[in-house]
């Protein structure tokens, strides 16, 4: 680089590209690839929505469903949106992805507002379809879940 030689050290540039990969490899190990876990989903179905919200309250990230719930949109930011798909994403899970009921318990949440409903996309779709559907495809559903096989309710959204 500065054109000065170092004496014993060859007048060529030489090849290197394994040695230098080898050394960044030494200084910067790759990280293992993460693993995606599937999420087998079987909400019982003899539990009442009042149920649901409280299991869901009472979980480790119980007070975040607590604050979407309630309507507290701070944790991200006072964006709407996101807490709809935040509490859709919870709703997916403890319904075990029943689009009707994660429809019929959004709306008793503090989120509940008009645009719910509103058409707001040239597919003539809802946000409320939207969102639940965007919801939905942040899990992944195995096949044969413990207890019998997701609905088809969760596959679709209603």
């Amino acid at each position: 680089m500065t054109g000065w030689h170092l004496a014993g050290t060859p007048l060529s540039i030489e090849e290197r590209q394994p040695e230098l990969e080898a050394f960044y490899h030494h200084l910067f190990p790759p990280k293992p690839p993460r693993q995606v876990v599937p999420v087998s989903i079987q909400a019982p179905e003899n539990l009442s929505d009042a149920d649901i919200v409280a299991r869901a309250t009472l979980a480790p990230s119980g007070l975040r469903f607590a604050r979407l719930w309630s309507g507290d949109t701070a944790s991200y930011d006072g964006d709407h949106s996101r807490a709809d798909l935040a509490l859709c994403g919870a709703l997916t899970f403890w319904t075990g992805g029943d689009t009707e009921r994660i429809d019929r318990l959004f709306r008793q949440s503090g989120l509940m507002r008009p645009k719910w409903d509103e058409r707001h996309f040239g597919s003539g779709e809802t946000y409320r379809v939207r969102t639940i559907a965007r919801a939905l495809s942040g899990f992944a559903f195995s096949s044969q879940p413990a207890g019998g096989s997701v609905s088809p309710r969760a596959r679709q959204a209603h």
